[in-house]
C-alpha cells in the first residue's frame, strides 16, 4: 500500500487555472441509504461544468471532447506484474525440479553405499523421472526471456513518452485535440512526475483527463483526494475514479459486473474529490469494462458533475453493421439523454486472438461523428498516442498509423470542438 508521503510532486506541481473552485459545494452529493435522490442545487461553477447533456467551458459555450490518450504507459507499471509472475514461475518449476530430483534418487542399502563410497553420490535419479520438471522449467524460462523484452520495451516506450509529452501536446493541438486522456496509477514509479505533465497539457490549451487505474479501493481513495485537493481551483483538470473499475484482461469475476458494488465504490470516490473542493467535471466508467450505462438509472450517483465514458472495440466483429449499431444504441448512444455520454476509449486492436477489423473501425468512426455532431454526443477519445502495440496512432519517424490518420481525418478533423449552447 502506498503511503500518503509518497507523493509529494502534487503539493508542488500543477497550474492552478480556472475558475471553479470558486464555488467549492457545488456538487455536494446525497445520502449514501438514497441512490435516487437528486443532489442540492447549486448555483453553476464559472469554469468547466455540467449541463443537462453537454459539457460547458468557462466561457458558456458547448465543449466536445477531442481527445487522445497520451503519453501512455508513463504511469502505470504495465508489464512489470507480468515479469514478477514469470520470475516466480521460474522459482517454481525450480524447486518443483529440484523437489522430484530427491524423489527419484535411488535407495542404496547402506552396507553397499559403504563400499561404494563417493560412487553412490552418483546414482542420483532413474531414467525419464526428471523430464516433465525440467520441461516445465525450460517453458517457465522461456515465458520470462519473453517478459524480459516486452518489459525492456515498454519501459523505453515509456520513457520516450515522458520526454516527448510537451512536443505531443502541441502536435495534437494542431491536429484538432482539445484533451489529452492520461492513464495513472499511485503505484507506478514515475507517478512523482505526473505534475509536470499536467501542466505541460494546460500550457498546451488542452483539457487533462487524469485515469487512476492499477489501484486497490483504498489506494485510489487516497490519490483521487490528493489530485482533487491540488487542482481544486483547474476546473480544465478532470479526474476519472477508476479505469473500467472491477474488470480484470487476466482474472474473470463477478464484480466486474456488479453495479451495486460499482455505486458504492464510486459514492466514495466521489465524496473525496467533492470534499476536497473540485467542482470540475468527473469522468465515470461503467461496469462491464464500461461497456454499458443500462444500469445508470437504477443506480444513481448524486452528482451533477458526472460525464460518462464508454469503452468499445471491433472485438470479433467484422463491420459496423445494423446489428452492431443497434446494441451501441441501446448499450450506450441512446442513452445520453440528460446526462454527457463521451466514447472514452475507442482503439485498432484489442489483443490478439481478435479479428480487430478495420472496417469496422472505419465503420464506428463515421457513426461517432454523426452521433456527436447531430445527435448530442459529448465526445471521444482515441487510445492512444504512442505505444509499442497495434493501438498506436503514431509509428516510426513520428508519422501517423492508419489508425491515427482515421481519427485525425474522420473525427478531429471534422468534429467542432466548441459551439453555442443549442446548436
Amino acid at each position: 500500500m502506498l503511503a500518503e508521503s509518497a507523493l509529494p510532486w502534487i503539493g508542488a506541481a500543477g497550474l492552478a487555472v480556472g475558475c471553479g473552485g470558486a464555488i467549492a459545494t457545488a456538487f455536494a452529493l446525497v445520502d449514501d441509504k438514497d441512490s435516487t435522490a437528486r443532489p442540492v442545487s447549486r448555483p453553476a461553477p464559472a469554469g468547466f461544468h455540467v449541463q443537462a447533456n453537454r459539457i460547458v467551458d468557462p466561457a458558456g459555450r458547448t465543449f466536445v471532447v477531442k481527445g487522445v490518450t497520451s503519453p501512455y504507459g508513463t504511469f502505470i507499471r504495465g508489464r512489470a506484474g507480468r515479469l514478477a509472475r514469470a520470475r516466480r514461475r521460474v522459482a517454481g518449476a525450480r524447486r518443483r525440479r529440484d523437489a522430484a530430483r530427491t524423489r527419484s534418487r535411488r535407495k542404496v542399502p547402506t552396507a553397499a553405499r559403504r563400499s561404494l563410497g563417493a560412487a553412490s553420490r552418483k546414482m542420483t535419479a532413474a531414467p525419464g523421472t526428471l523430464a516433465a520438471p525440467r520441461r516445465e522449467l525450460a517453458a517457465a524460462r522461456r515465458q520470462l526471456a519473453v517478459a524480459r523484452r516486452e518489459f525492456s520495451l515498454e519501459r523505453r516506450a515509456a520513457s520516450r513518452n515522458l520526454s516527448s509529452a510537451r512536443r505531443d501536446f502541441a502536435r495534437l493541438r494542431r491536429l484538432g485535440a482539445n484533451t489529452v486522456r492520461i492513464v495513472a496509477s499511485p503505484r507506478s514509479r514515475r507517478v512523482r512526475r505526473l505534475g509536470d505533465v499536467i501542466r505541460s497539457a494546460r500550457r498546451a490549451g488542452l483539457v487533462a483527463q487524469i485515469a487512476v487505474t492499477d489501484a486497490t479501493p483504498g489506494q485510489a481513495t487516497r490519490f483521487l483526494r490528493r489530485l482533487a485537493h491540488r487542482y481544486r481551483r483547474d476546473s480544465g483538470v478532470w479526474l476519472t475514479p477508476m479505469v473500467e473499475p472491477n474488470c480484470h484482461p487476466r482474472r474473470a469475476s463477478s464484480a466486474c459486473e456488479d453495479w451495486p458494488l460499482w455505486w458504492e465504490q464510486h459514492r466514495r470516490w466521489l465524496r473525496a474529490i467533492r470534499s476536497e473542493g473540485m467542482t470540475a467535471p468527473v469522468v465515470v466508467n461503467t461496469p462491464s469494462w464500461s461497456s454499458s450505462l443500462t444500469g445508470l438509472d437504477a443506480y444513481r450517483l448524486g452528482d451533477r458533475g458526472l460525464v460518462y465514458g464508454v469503452h468499445t472495440y471491433a472485438d470479433d466483429a467484422p463491420a459496423f453493421d445494423a446489428a452492431a449499431r443497434r446494441a451501441a444504441e441501446a448499450n450506450w448512444a441512446g442513452l445520453a439523454v440528460g446526462r454527457p455520454v463521451i466514447v472514452d476509449q475507442v482503439g485498432a486492436w484489442n489483443g490478439p486472438g481478435r479479428l480487430n477489423s478495420g472496417r469496422w473501425l472505419t465503420g464506428f468512426i463515421r457513426y461517432l461523428r454523426h452521433w456527436v455532431n447531430r445527435r448530442g454526443g459529448a465526445g471521444a477519445s482515441a487510445y492512444m498516442w504512442r505505444w509499442v502495440e497495434p493501438n498506436r496512432m503514431v509509428g516510426r519517424h513520428d508519422t501517423l498509423t492508419t489508425w491515427g490518420r482515421l481519427f485525425v481525418r474522420g473525427y478531429l478533423g471534422r468534429v467542432p470542438g466548441r459551439r453555442p449552447i443549442g446548436s
